[in-house]
C-alpha cells in the first residue's frame, strides 16, 4: 500500500514541477506567447473582450500563420521535452527508493538539463519567428510583445503585488 501512495505523490510533484520549467526571463514571455497563439482560437475573436495576439501585435494574416505553425511546433516539442523528463524522473526516483540512495542530486542534475534544453528549443523557435518577420518586424513584434508583459506585470491600483515564483 505504501508504493502507489509514493508513486502518487512523486507524479503529483512532477506534475506540478513540469508546469514552469522554461522560467528563464527573457524565454518566458515566448514560451508564454506561443502557449496563448496555440490556444487562442481565432474564430471567435469576436465574442472575446480580451483581443486576440494577431490583434494587439498588428500581424498580417500571413505572419500569424507562420507565428502559429511556430508556435505549435515549438508547444509540441516542449510537451515531449517535458514527458521524457518527467519519465526519466519518474524511474530515477523509482530506483533510488528501490536503493535507499538519496537521488535529489541526480533529480536537480535532471532538471538543470531540462530548463536549459527548454530554453534552446523556445530560443530556437524565436529565431525562426525572426526570420520569419525579417529582422525590423520582429523588433517591432518584440516591443509590442515586452510592452504588454510590462503592462501586465505593473501593480494595480488598490490590488496587492502578486509574489513572483
Amino acid at each position: 500500500m505504501r508504493v502507489p501512495i509514493v508513486r502518487a505523490g512523486i507524479a503529483v510533484w512532477l506534475g506540478c514541477l513540469s508546469q514552469g520549467f522554461c522560467q528563464t526571463p527573457g524565454d518566458l514571455s515566448y514560451e508564454n506567447l506561443f502557449h496563448r497563439v496555440v490556444l487562442e482560437d481565432p474564430t471567435s475573436a469576436a465574442t472575446k473582450p480580451v483581443p486576440t495576439v494577431q490583434e494587439s501585435s498588428g500581424l498580417t494574416d500571413r505572419e500569424m500563420s507562420d507565428l502559429r505553425a511556430i508556435a505549435a511546433d515549438c508547444i509540441t516539442r516542449l510537451n515531449a521535452l517535458s514527458l521524457q523528463h518527467s519519465r526519466a524522473v519518474l524511474d530515477a526516483l523509482f530506483d533510488s527508493i528501490e536503493a535507499g540512495k538519496d537521488a535529489s542530486a541526480d533529480r536537480d542534475q535532471r532538471l538543470k538539463e531540462l530548463q536549459d534544453q527548454s530554453a534552446r528549443i523556445v530560443l530556437a523557435h524565436v529565431q525562426l519567428l525572426k526570420a520569419a518577420l525579417g529582422d525590423a518586424r520582429f523588433q517591432e513584434f518584440d516591443a509590442r510583445l515586452r510592452a504588454e508583459e510590462a503592462a501586465r506585470e505593473a501593480p494595480k491600483p488598490g490590488v496587492p503585488a502578486a509574489k513572483k515564483r
